[in-house]
């Protein structure tokens, strides 16, 4: 199995797609992207929480940031 040759994407990212849009839609439990988002800037929150310093903040930003 290909996927869809025309998008260029493999069958399994299909899958995923589809899955998360039936979950966000409220068709098939799991957990909502909406859901997934508030808990990565809850975690988010906490570490910066953790860092006492500006060049603390600095260090997380440039490891967590795409500047490219």
């Amino acid at each position: 199995m290909q996927g869809h040759p025309k998008l260029g994407v493999g069958v399994e990212s299909l899958r995923t797609w589809t899955r998360q849009a039936l979950i966000d839609a409220d068709k098939v439990p799991g957990v909502t992207t909406e859901q997934q988002r508030i808990k990565d800037l809850e975690r988010e929150t906490q570490q910066n929480r953790g860092y006492r310093s500006r060049s603390d903040w600095i260090g997380f930003v440039h490891q967590h940031v795409d500047f490219a």
